[in-house]
Formats: structure tokens, sequence, C-alpha cells
């Protein structure tokens, strides 16, 4: 009994040793596993940490050059040189620059995104101006292909939203980007709203709707893996990215993106992300901004959705509009609105085009404060010395940059135009160093110095006793004018007016017209005006 007991101890001893020893290897060789899974695991980081570091860096390295390639492909065809093929050819070279240039900002987004480094900044923002300019910039690009662009919004629609502007931004012009690319007719239709359920955070909505080719089903699960494009895809070109991007964003900021499409019949985007309400701020985003309400400004800009977008910031700033959509128009206007005093005005118009009409309205003798705009590279240092230009302004500006850039360059004028302190001497009825300068030639001084001293006597007949604020205006415009053509008396006395608010007796007007008439004589003693333009009655 007591043998068989041993045996049976013995041999229970012994399978547990086997289990015990079948345990073990089991744990070697799952930490085995798992060190090996660690292994692969901190590989595949590293690997994907380095293609993510290639991405950005080689993204970051080829921006460079491209930008070089773009600017200097820009400049010759501003330089307008070149016959009509080649201009077309260069015209093909610049969009397919930008298009580049497009597609590397995508992969380094993608790359951060990967790595964890995309930042997301919230501020309070003017909803409705963001509308405007996304509108500004697309509407051009569906009239090109024959395509309709509708951009409607709930109402009321709250003025100022907290949230990241640049982000929402970049999705709505993925989106509309998309939507016309893959439309060759019909419409393109965006819907904006906010909603809010059972008093939770507010989201606001976006539905971009087209007409397009639409996304066959089979193809639907490509739609956001990155650097996977469809069958559509693969004919219009792209990376794949902006759609995966636009998604990685509206989730990071509370929500999502989807779409709803099918072969042959559009597509339909819906975005959505949390906003919340922004305090009770102006109308546009936050700045401290100028207040711009003595300047009565000529907006002259081809594209009415851009002066649309102007005019909303320059107006929420104070300034009075006169819009024109051509420099023809705009000297016309000139001609007709003696209270204008500023102008701001795009350089890519149909002709003639920024440059051209503000040699024009020198030539007419208008000397304005001028703020250029334009998206593409600023003119030479000759060309803004030719025209008279002082400011430029690169497109897409914030609104404190346009509101702030004209202001500076009104106020500019207007400081050099005061005397240092009390003035000891007579100033000169005329200073022939005016000309030096301009750069111009004699001939071409002695035209400006004739058309500006018509001018001048245009706006004294607009000067009267009691009008203070008109006179004020009508002084400023007037002294600018003088300036330039070194009638320096004529510019004292027009700048007293002006820092007397408009006050002008009938004695200082006659004072001013005898002026005009010896400052003719002096500019003829020099050889730089007619006899025949003194048409000035005393």
């Amino acid at each position: 009994m007591i043998q068989s007991r041993v045996l049976l101890n013995t041999l229970l001893f012994c399978l547990m040793l086997g289990f015990a020893l079948l345990a073990l290897r089991t744990i070697w060789r799952n930490e085995k596993n798992l060190a090996q899974l660690k292994n692969a695991e901190q590989k595949a980081l590293a690997a994907s940490e380095a293609k993510s570091l290639f991405l950005a860096s080689i993204s970051h390295e080829m921006r460079t050059p491209l930008t070089t390639i773009l600017g200097y492909t820009e400049l010759i065809k501003n330089a307008d040189i070149l016959p009509e093929l080649e201009s077309k050819y260069l015209d093909h070279t610049i969009h397919s620059s930008r298009h580049l240039q497009s597609l590397l900002g995508n992969v380094l987004d993608m790359s951060k995104i990967e790595a964890g480094h995309i930042s997301y900044n919230e501020e309070n923002l003017n909803l409705r101006a963001l509308i405007i300019e996304i509108e500004a910039i697309f509407q051009p690009l569906a009239q090109k292909k024959g395509l309709t662009l509708s951009i409607e919004t709930t109402d009321p629609i709250p003025e100022c939203l907290y949230f990241d502007g640049g982000k929402w931004r970049q999705i709505m012009l993925n989106l509309l980007s998309n939507a016309i690319k893959f439309s060759d007719s019909g419409k393109v239709s965006v819907f904006i709203s906010i909603e809010q359920i059972n008093d939770g955070p507010f989201h606001l909505k976006a539905v971009v709707k087209d007409q397009g080719m639409g996304i066959d089903k089979s193809e639907s699960d490509l739609i956001f893996k990155p650097f996977v494009q469809t069958q559509s895809g693969l004919k219009k070109g792209g990376t794949g990215l902006g759609l995966v991007l636009s998604k990685e964003y509206a989730r990071h900021m509370g929500g999502d993106l989807s779409f709803i499409s099918s072969r042959g019949t559009g597509s339909e985007f819906t975005v959505t992300i949390q906003v919340r309400q922004g305090k009770n701020t102006p109308a546009m985003p936050e700045f401290n901004k100028a207040d711009l309400s003595h300047l009565h400004i000529l907006l002259v800009e081809d594209q009415a959705i851009n002066r649309e977008l102007m005019r909303y910031i320059l107006c929420d700033a104070g300034a009075h509009i006169i819009e024109a959509e051509s420099g023809s128009i705009a000297l016309d206007l000139l001609h007709r609105n003696p209270l204008i005093n500023a102008l701001i005005i795009d350089r890519n118009m149909p002709e003639p085009d920024g440059l051209q009409t503000m040699a024009l309205m020198r030539d007419n003798g208008f000397f304005l404060p001028t703020l250029m705009v334009s998206a593409g590279l600023p003119p030479s240092e000759e060309d803004m010395q030719r025209v008279g230009l002082k400011a430029w302004l690169s497109k897409p500006f914030q609104a404190r940059d346009l509101v702030n850039s004209i202001f500076r360059v009104y106020h500019h004028l207007n400081e050099q135009a005061q005397p240092a302190g009390p003035i000891s001497h007579p100033l000169p009825l005329f200073n022939p160093a005016a000309r030096s300068l301009l750069d111009f030639s004699a001939e071409r001084f002695s035209s400006l110095c004739q058309k500006g001293l018509i001018r001048i006597e245009e706006l004294l007949h607009e000067l009267t006793e009691n009008n203070f604020q008109h006179n004020r205006l009508i002084a400023h415009t007037g002294k600018g004018i003088a300036l330039q053509i070194g009638a320096e008396s004529i510019a004292a006395q027009l700048a007293d007016i002006e820092n007397t608010q408009g006050q002008c007796k009938a004695d200082q007007i006659s004072e001013l017209n005898i002026l005009l008439v010896n400052t003719r004589m002096a500019m003829q003693h020099c050889h730089y005006s007619s006899p025949s333009d003194q048409s000035v009655s005393l």
C-alpha cells in the first residue's frame, strides 16, 4: 500500500513538474514574442516617424525653389513681353506651379498630423466675412468652367464665433476645390448653418453639393484613405490628401466629415465642427483698427465679390466708399467726386490695369494716397516710383492689414505735408526740386505741372465760406497735388485751411487764385508751364 502511494505521488510530482516546465516554456515564448512585437512596433514607429520627417523635410525644401520658379515665371508674365502663344504656355506653367505648391502644403500638413504636431488656434472670428472671402476665391474659378456657384446661409447667423477659422477655411477650400474640379457643368451649391441640439454645444455645419461625375459605390471606402485615389481622382490629379486632412481637422474640432454620392449624379459632402459663441466684438475679426471716418476712398477692383469684401472691411472702420470696376470708370468718378481723398486699387485688371490707371490719374492731375492690392508679385521699384505708389498689400490679407495700410498711407502723406515748425521765411511759389523727387524728364514734368495747376484751379472753385467739412477735404486733395508739382506756397495755404477744420474766408480764396497765377508764371520762368494755361479769373 505504501509503495503504491509513493509511486502515485512520484507520478503526480512528475506530471506537475512537466506542466510547470510546459508553462515556463509557454511564458518564455510569450515573453519572446512580446519582445519581438515591441521591437517591431518600435521599428514601425521609427519608420513612420522617419517617413513623416522625410515628407515634412522634402515638402519644405521643395517649396523654396518652387517659390523662385513661380516668382520669376510671374515676373516674365507681368513684363508682357511674350507673344500670345508663349504667354499661354507661361499661364500653364504658373497654374501647375501653384497646384504643386498646394499639393506640397497638403503633404506637409499630413506629416504634421501623423507626427502629432498639428496645432489648433481658436479665436473670435466673423463668420460672414470668412464666407465672403471663400466666395471671392471660388466665384471666378466656377465662372471660368461655366459653373454656377451659390453660397447660402441660415438667417440669422451669428456675427462672431469662437473657433479655428484657419482650419475651417482650409476644409471649405478643399471641398469647394474638389466640387469645381470634378464638375464640368451644372451648379455647385453650399449651405451653411448653425445647429444646437438639446442645449448642447453649437455646431457649424456646411453642406457642399455638386452635379459632377460622382463617386462609384465600390470606391467609397477609398475616399478618406491617405495617398489613395478613385479612378476619377487619378484622371483629375492630386495627392489624395485633401479630404483626409479635412476629416482629421473636423474630428479634432469636435465634428466630422461625411458624404453621399453615386456615379453620374454628383456628390454631397457635409462637414460639422463645434463652435462657441464669440465675445461681443465688432463685426470683423478683432484688431486695433484705425478710424477711417475721414476717408472717402475710391475702391477700384474688377471682381464684384472682392469689392464687396473690401467694402465690408473698410465701411466697418468708418470709411466712405465709392466703387469702380475698371480704371476708366475710376477716372470718370474722380472728375465727378472732389471729396475722394484716398485710393485702393487692384493691380491685375483688364486694361487699363492698376499701374496704367495710376499713371493716367497722375497725367490728369490726380495725386491720391494710394494702396495697391494683388495676389501676384509686387511692382518693381521703378514702376512704383513712376506712378507714385507708396504702399502694396498682398492677397490674401487680414482685415486689420487692409484698414491699417490705407490709414498709414493717408497719414504718411498728410504728415509729410505739415511744416516741421514755424515758417521763418516765405515759401517759394515753385520749387523745381520737385522734379528730381519724381525722377521725371523735363518734358514730362512740365506736362504734369500744367495738369496739376488745372486740377487745383478746379478744386479752388469748390471752396465756399460755410461748408467746412467739404472745404477740408478739398484743401487736403489740392495740397497733395501742389506738393507733387512743387507749388509750395499754394500747398501751405491749403494746409492752413485743412488745419483749421475747413474754415475758409473769401479773401483766402482770392489769395489762392492770385497765388495760382503767380505760380504759373514762376513755372513758366523755369520752363515748366505754358502761358496758354492762364485761365483763372481773379
